[in-house]
């Protein structure tokens, strides 16, 4: 992991410089190895020589030496009879390598035994060891190998000693050995042996530490050489690497970063200086920013267009994440979070925060991530406006949803147009229906009538049937004013606009009723938008809306009140607003949507025809316009009128 993190640069470094000294580390290491197996072969080889020397003095002594020397001794007295010094051939090897010891004292010679006629040809415990390892291995040659004693490291070369036929002179029983060798040695030691047993064994040790010290002096000397040579290598293979390959991918890298960050354009190009793999390596880097920028460029073009198209689309739509974050979104979903739609999500919330809690749209998104199956359906929000969602799925290559398509369209003027029409279309087939019930009954209510004002007339007055006849007759003329108002219902009459001042229509409605009303405790609010233009409509049927709608809020506060009359005009739209607000008991919510319909009252003790509002509702739709209600039970009841402002007759 540090390895990693060091540049290109000191990881080659680091490398090279490894792979210089592993080479320096193994060719001491070989070079010692190989010098100490010289030293090893020289030294045995030097040792064969001296063996080679001792077995020639041991044959001529053996051969020549000791039987002249018998021969000429054998007239001498017993203690003369035998000379050490020329007889024995331990005692001349032992005197001849003494001799060489000045010049040579690197070799150590001995002939040593477990049980020596001489006490200092004793063997120690190495040799002893030695002595039983050839007892028990046979008859082997011999044995030379690497021993330290005393903290020095030897080679040694030992070769086993056996008893040979004319060594039993002076090896046999001591009644055999010459007189002089008894009384030197005495009787006890060095006899007793059988030709061909083990004796003993001679052995050369050479010391090897001068040897060993040369060659450790070799090692380190070559070790130190291959660190100047590898420091140097290392120097030279770094200023080259970069020379020939730092600096280049340095200022490549450096452009990477410039074009990353934006400080140089894709479309800029490198010069090619240079034929080898740097070069290449520059013209691919030239191929691989002109591509990226080409590349860049038909995204950028597609995006921009994409843009385009999702922007040109007037519903708001949007590209969702899992976690609810956007994506991608049009201008009209991003007019809709600015204004808080509820039917939107937050631009950096999830569902869960931004989404109304537990609402349907709500559990749509969630199903759609779940099932992975696309949804819709029409959301009515706490706006009060009506919605229509369609939420669609995007799988990755694992056939998972990661994002989904959030559209949502207002389909409120939808839906509040589909009412109207249904509401129209109801109110013509009433209508149609209130005129030829109304004709049918009109005419024998004119008898009623008409035969209960002549009974008045005839019967005398204090007779019982006149107030019966007066019932009849006050009953005949309700039934007569309910008939009008079906025939008026019907027809509708007929819309003549004029080129007014709506305000001023307005005006002159509540000094006429304002009189009135401030006896029962109702007060009037006006607000009246100076800017509002003349423009067409019909002020006679204006002011009948109007009427039903005060005259509704005065029943609506038997215990008086405050009636707030505004005026808005909206140029953009070219429409004008009557916006009137009492503060009377209310309209409970499932009665709203029943308020235009036709019969439709909640006057249990006034008696009304329930044909007002549903009239009111005709003459604002023949004039373009459009009347909603807005109310809450306790608090009052908000009317509002939109009118178009036409200021040309068509």
């Amino acid at each position: 992991m540090v390895l990693r993190r060091l540049s290109l640069r000191t990881r080659f470094a680091l490398i090279v410089g490894g792979i210089v000294c592993a080479f320096c580390v193994c060719s001491a290491l070989v070079l010692y190895v190989y010098l100490k197996e010289k030293v090893i072969q020289d030294t045995y080889r030097r040792g064969q020589i001296v063996f080679a020397l001792m077995d020639g003095i041991g044959a001529y002594v053996g051969n020549t030496l000791r039987p002249r020397m018998f021969n000429l001794t054998s007239h001498l007295s017993d203690e003369d009879s035998f000379v050490a010094e020329a007889m024995s051939t331990t005692r001349i090897r032992h005197g001849v390598m003494e001799n060489l010891g000045p010049k040579h004292s690197e070799f150590l010679y001995r002939r040593v035994t477990d049980v020596p006629r001489n006490p200092i040809n004793h063997a120690d415990a190495f040799h002893s060891r030695m002595i039983d390892y050839f007892r028990v291995g046979g008859r082997e040659n011999e044995w030379h190998g690497i021993s330290a004693q005393d903290g020095v490291k030897y080679f040694y070369i030992m070769v086993p000693v056996y008893v040979k036929a004319e060594c039993l002179k002076c090896h046999g029983t001591p009644e055999e050995a010459p007189a002089g060798l008894i009384k030197l040695y005495g009787n006890r030691n060095g006899f007793g042996y059988s030709e061909g047993e083990l004796m003993g064994l001679e052995s050369i040790s050479i010391s090897l530490s001068p040897a060993l010290q040369e060659i450790n002096q070799i090692a380190i000397q070559l070790s130190a050489i291959g660190v100047f040579a590898m420091l140097f290598l290392f120097i030279a293979i770094d200023g080259t690497f970069l020379k020939l390959i730092g600096q280049p991918l340095r200022r490549l890298g450096t452009l990477f970063e410039n074009i990353a960050t934006g400080a140089i354009h894709l479309r800029h190009e490198v010069p090619v200086e240079r034929m080898d793999e740097i070069g290449e390596l520059t013209n691919s880097f030239n191929l691989m920013a002109h591509n990226l920028a080409e590349a860049e460029e038909t995204m950028q073009t597609n995006a921009e267009i994409l843009q385009s198209i999702i922007d040109g689309i007037s519903d708001p739509l949007a590209l969702v994440n899992e976690d609810g974050s956007l994506s991608v979104l049009n201008r009209a979903y991003q007019e809709c979070i600015a204004n808080s739609s509820p039917a939107v999500l937050g631009q950096h919330g999830g569902m869960d925060a931004d989404m109304p809690g537990g609402s349907s749209q709500d559990a749509m998104l969630k199903k759609v991530f779940s099932t992975g199956k696309a949804a819709s359906g029409e959301w009515t929000g706490p706006d009060e406006r009506c919605y229509f969602i369609n939420i669609y799925p995007i799988h990755n290559d694992s056939g998972q949803v990661h994002q989904i398509v959030h559209y949502v369209r207002d389909i409120t003027i939808h839906k509040q147009s589909e009412n109207q029409m249904m509401q129209m279309e109801k109110l013509a087939a009433i209508g149609q229906l209130s005129a030829g019930v109304a004709h049918e009954i009109n005419n024998p209510l004119s008898i009623i009538h008409c035969y209960a004002k002549l009974l008045q007339r005839d019967l005398p007055t204090e007779h019982p049937a006149v107030e019966d006849a007066r019932v009849i007759d006050r009953n005949a003329e309700a039934c007569r004013k309910i008939v009008d108002g079906l025939l008026s219902f019907a027809r509708q009459g007929t819309t003549r606009k004029e080129r007014l001042q709506l305000n001023a229509a307005l005006m002159s409605l509540v000094e006429m009723l304002e009189k009135q009303f401030k006896e029962r405790g109702i007060a009037f609010t006006t607000r009246l938008d100076a800017d509002l233009p003349e423009f067409l409509f019909d002020p006679e049927r204006i002011r009948q809306v109007v009427m039903n709608l005060l005259v509704n809020a005065r029943q609506a506060m038997p215990r008086g009140g405050a009636i707030k009359i505004d005026t808005r005009y909206i140029p953009d739209d070219h429409m004008a607003e009557i916006r009137i607000q009492d503060t009377g008991s209310g309209i409970v919510p499932e009665n709203l949507d029943k308020i235009f319909n036709p019969f439709f009252t909640t006057k249990q003790t006034e008696g009304g025809t329930g044909l007002g509002l549903s009239v009111s509702f005709g003459i604002i739709k023949e004039h373009g316009g459009k009347i909603t209600v807005e109310s809450t039970p306790g608090k009052g009841t908000t009317f509002l009128i939109t009118l178009p402002v036409e200021t040309e007759d068509e």
